[in-house]
């Protein structure tokens, strides 16, 4: 009983774990104005956006800072070769963007969560004394996320579009992400190629944070004079 105990207490560690890099990973690079200035460079240049080149710094600096809290109105204004100042944004995109701050405030309140649980089960590790026991059971917790994380994989790879439409029913309670390329400057500037890169660098970053995590804990169970086994 008691090693099935600590080994619950080792997949509860593995969850927090996951979840602890993936929303830290999220607000990293979904806030991040070199990340966000090279996607848009990269994916929506000058002549498929109107936006002149000289503007994508402020604007990626913008979003991200709005994104992370730190601008407090998602609107960005530029002056053309005719004098006249312009404004980047409709009604619409602003309150969809207002909705995406909601969900990046929500996954910062997820990482403090997550950090809590990780804090506590490693020090409820430490004072077991049951590294072994939890380092298979964070081996199994580990290994069943990411199968769920695979399978989430697959499908993005076989049907990116689907995967997307999903998220955002699932996100959003209206219909403001739904947007005309030709009206909307934020679709323009952020088309789905930008997002299956960003979400190919947020997987690629996860698994190698869990790969690591789980070789370290591959490490603890096959160590010798630290584990609930000898007792």
């Amino acid at each position: 009983m008691k090693k099935m105990l600590h080994g619950l207490l080792g997949a509860v560690m593995a969850l927090c774990f996951a979840m602890l890099t993936l929303t830290a990973l999220i607000d990293g690079l979904g806030a991040s104005q070199p990340m966000m200035l090279s996607l848009m460079r990269r994916y929506a240049p000058p002549e498929e956006t109107g936006l002149p080149e000289a503007e994508y710094p402020g604007m990626a600096a913008m979003i991200a800072g709005y994104l992370a809290g730190k601008q407090a109105e998602f609107q960005y204004a530029w002056t053309d070769g005719q004098g006249q100042t312009m404004e980047a944004f409709r009604d619409n995109e602003q309150q969809h963007m207002a909705d995406c701050r909601g969900l990046f405030v929500l996954c910062r309140r997820v990482l403090m969560a997550a950090l809590a649980g990780f804090c506590l089960t490693l020090a409820l590790t430490w004072a077991l004394r049951a590294k072994r026991d939890v380092a298979r059971g964070f081996l199994a917790g580990g290994g069943l996320t990411l199968l769920a994380v695979l399978a989430l994989a697959v499908w993005g790879l076989a049907d990116f579009d689907g995967l997307f439409i999903l998220f955002h029913q699932l996100s959003f309670d209206n219909g403001l992400w739904l947007m005309n390329p030709a009206e909307n400057l934020l679709i323009r500037l952020m088309p789905i190629q930008f997002f299956i890169h960003e979400a190919a660098v947020l997987a690629a970053s996860w698994l190698g944070l869990m790969a690591l995590a789980m070789a370290a804990a591959w490490t603890m169970r096959r160590s010798r004079g630290g584990g609930s086994e000898q007792t």
